[in-house]
């Protein structure tokens, strides 16, 4: 694969639903960056598709299956254009 197919630039830029959900302690992505990404769809115009959850949890994606399908569960509300947390 080409290097340049290997990273992605991040544009803010979406068109459907999108959640989003970190853990509260994650290693990787620390609490400081859990705004950039969420700011960038938001100046972009694409708030009314993302749909931030509340981090849980220890570690770099460390998600129990009751959290992963929670998630889930907001996506396919959102996507059905059900009311559900924002």
């Amino acid at each position: 694969m080409r290097k340049d197919k290997l990273n992605a630039t991040l544009t803010g830029h979406i068109g459907t639903p999108l959640v989003m959900q970190w853990n509260a302690f994650d290693p990787t992505i620390t609490r400081r960056f859990h705004a950039v990404y969420p700011e960038q769809v938001k100046a972009a115009g694409g708030g009314q598709w993302l749909t931030v959850l509340d981090p849980v949890g220890d570690g770099h994606c460390e998600f129990t299956d009751e959290q992963t399908a929670t998630a889930f569960d907001t996506l396919v509300r959102k996507a059905a254009g059900k009311p559900g947390k924002d």
